[in-house]
């Protein structure tokens, strides 16, 4: 599935290429060129640039990255809904 098209379909703003290819969702440390990942404890956001992560959902006043990112008010909610998308 197209990043644009997930954020089309779930609603959120979309920082990056519309034509990212994402066909799974994954934790940040594990994540894939791929795969979709999130974070919503700012513990984490060190972790944003050294994941392999194909694209991010953080926050409207998270860190600005290079990697794709889709925007969500509530991240650890986002990431459930993206769940909801490959996993039905």
């Amino acid at each position: 599935m197209k990043l644009g098209e997930i954020a089309k379909t779930l609603g959120w703003e979309l920082r990056g290429p519309e034509e990212v290819e994402i066909n799974a969702v994954a934790g940040i440390e594990e994540a894939g060129k791929e795969d979709l990942t999130f974070v919503s404890n700012p513990k984490y956001l060190p972790k944003i640039e050294s994941t392999g992560a194909g694209a991010i959902i953080l926050s409207a006043d998270a860190t600005v990255t290079s990697t794709p990112t889709l925007i969500a008010e509530n991240p650890y909610l986002a990431f459930a809904q993206a769940i909801e998308l490959f996993y039905q």
